[in-house]
């Protein structure tokens, strides 16, 4: 579903055929901030779905900037010949007089120690965060538009001022994720997920 499929779905289940009550941009701020809700949950279940790679090529003294959507270090790795190496975190005391190369994490980059080994090919390895200024469609997980929809139909029924239907719109995403993530647990462990199924297991936060 693209951005303008999710707009008129939300209109027509909210009975908003015009900009009286709320607008497109007021839809397209709103998708942006549930879009970002939904990446941080699903992210922190399954942070693998969103992970990513960049290589980069440094000359001595420099260090591994991050990417613009970095979220979560995952490993660095130096290329040693036709392989990559994970590198170990850096001693926190003196690091510049170790004598093994080991890595930082710094709030825009990977600073590397000591820097008069940093010189070669990196492979960094991260989760990616949710976009920060527009809505993906793209990202959404098939079968958890609901989600998405349902979760912007809270925010339009708020401004329409109708809590009752605002809390149950935000409920029903909700429930929607919750039995989503369910289901995807239930099948990395290689069991069909049963309509109605309820893992004792699972952490809902």
């Amino acid at each position: 579903m693209d951005l303008a499929g999710y707009i008129s779905q939300i209109r027509s289940e909210t009975d908003n055929d015009d900009d009286e009550q709320y607008t497109d941009e007021h839809l397209g701020a709103w998708l942006l901030s549930v879009y970002q809700r939904w990446h941080r949950r699903v992210e922190a279940a399954f942070p693998d779905l969103f992970e990513a790679s960049e290589t980069q090529g440094l000359a001595a003294g420099a260090n591994i900037f991050k990417p613009g959507r970095f979220g979560k270090l995952v490993r660095v790795l130096r290329r040693v010949g036709t392989e990559y190496v994970a590198l170990s975190q850096a001693s926190p005391v003196n690091p510049e007089i170790d004598t093994f190369l080991g890595y930082t994490e710094k709030a825009e980059e990977i600073e590397l120690t000591p820097s008069s080994m940093s010189e070669g090919t990196y492979l960094l390895k991260y989760v990616e965060g949710p976009h920060e200024t527009e809505f993906q469609p793209s990202e959404i997980l098939p079968g958890h538009e609901e989600v998405i929809i349902e979760w912007a139909k809270a925010k339009a029924y708020e401004r329409m001022d109708e809590l009752q239907k605002s809390a149950a719109a935000k409920k029903a995403g909700d429930d929607v994720l919750k039995q989503a993530i369910r289901d995807m647990k239930i099948a990395r462990r290689g069991a069909a997920p049963r309509p109605g199924f309820v893992s004792v297991r699972y952490d809902e936060e």
